[in-house]
């Protein structure tokens, strides 16, 4: 009968010890081994290039800091982002404003040479004002410009005008 005693309190202090064993070995597998797997795949597909997005998302980062190391991480990508795409836009704009110019005094030209080759003088020297005209606004706009030019803007716009109301 003592045997039996010892037997059962020997079989329920060995099931406590298994139960809390599993217990233990579960709470390790889902907290601890399933967090670091999915944190090691993500930083491993991040690290061979396939995604980036998914670095921001960790379900389970490894520490506090690590988590703050990500987002400041983030902070630096969306910045060079947002500076890389200023400066395509800023090159886009500074070539369309480099053809845009280019192409009216162009075409200006172009209509003054008809002109001359047609004998129509006064279209001719109204393009060529026109022409003097944009240039002047073009390439002054961030600049202080003197008297002198700023008068001779003012002359090839009332030369434009003249004309215009002369052949009416």
């Amino acid at each position: 009968m003592v045997t039996s005693i010892l037997e059962k309190k020997y079989f329920i202090t060995l099931s406590v010890f298994f139960i809390f064993l599993v217990t233990i070995i579960f709470i390790g597998y889902k907290f601890i081994y399933i967090p670091y797997k999915e944190t090691a795949k993500v930083l491993e597909f991040f690290s061979k290039g396939y995604t980036l997005q998914g670095i921001y998302e960790l379900r389970y980062p490894l520490s506090p800091e690590f988590y703050d190391a990500i987002k400041k991480f983030k902070s630096y990508v969306d910045v060079n982002e947002m500076i890389s795409a200023t400066k395509r836009q800023a090159q886009y704009l500074a070539l369309q404003n480099q053809i845009n110019p280019h192409f009216l005094y162009n075409s200006l030209e172009g209509i003054r040479g008809e002109a001359i080759s047609a004998g129509l003088n006064s279209l001719a020297e109204m393009t060529e004002a026109l022409a003097t005209f944009f240039r002047y606004i073009i390439s002054n706009m961030e600049h202080l410009v003197t008297l002198e030019d700023e008068l001779e803007s003012i002359e090839n716009y009332f030369m434009i005008h003249c004309i215009i109301k002369c052949n009416r």
